[in-house]
């Protein structure tokens, strides 16, 4: 029983310390952003349009409003409201679900002063990354398209193995720079 209870107040304890280093995990990174995105391909004009972030904890210290405002005379504006949730998998604090509150969910994970994520929609491929400085934030998103890939081996004479690379080919990066808003 005593070794029940001992457990029981450890897995309790080292709940509430991983819970409480949350709150300040994102604490200078909170706040209301604005910049330019550009659109850049390899094949065709490159493009911009207005870029709002807006990062704030939510009542709910494991999550956060995670929101972007896409404006666009070309395009027109599309908000999309996001919340970043903690993973409660992990009890690191640095891996993340993206809710984009509509059914799908990604996974993020923190390194140092950025997030990064990589899925799969439709035929395209997306690496994203958002770094994080004291002024701003740095945004860039890669697609690439998984059909037209090429895959390739290495010859495992020269390894004693046999590795197989599949590649694609970025069809457009999405990047800019999105300063802090003044409070």
């Amino acid at each position: 029983m005593k070794l029940f209870f001992l457990a029981g107040a450890l897995f309790f304890a080292s709940f509430i310390s991983v819970h409480s280093q949350t709150a300040d995990l994102f604490q200078n990174w909170e706040g209301d952003y604005l910049g330019t995105l550009y659109l850049d391909f390899p094949d065709k004009t490159s493009d911009s349009l207005t870029l709002k972030f807006e990062f704030h904890q939510t009542e709910n210290k494991l999550e956060y409003v995670y929101k972007f405002t896409f404006e666009s005379e070309k395009y027109g504006n599309t908000v999309k409201n996001y919340s970043l949730k903690l993973n409660e998998k992990f009890v690191d604090n640095q891996h993340f679900i993206l809710d984009e509150n509509n059914g799908i969910l990604i996974d993020v994970v923190r390194i140092k002063n950025s997030l990064y994520s990589q899925y799969t929609v439709l035929k395209g491929i997306y690496s994203t990354r958002m770094t994080f400085s004291e002024n701003g934030v740095n945004y860039e998103i890669i697609c690439g398209k998984t059909d037209g890939g090429f895959f390739t081996a290495s010859d495992p004479k020269e390894t004693g193995e046999k590795y197989e690379v599949s590649s694609y080919l970025p069809f457009t990066v999405q990047q800019g720079y999105l300063h802090k808003l003044e409070k």
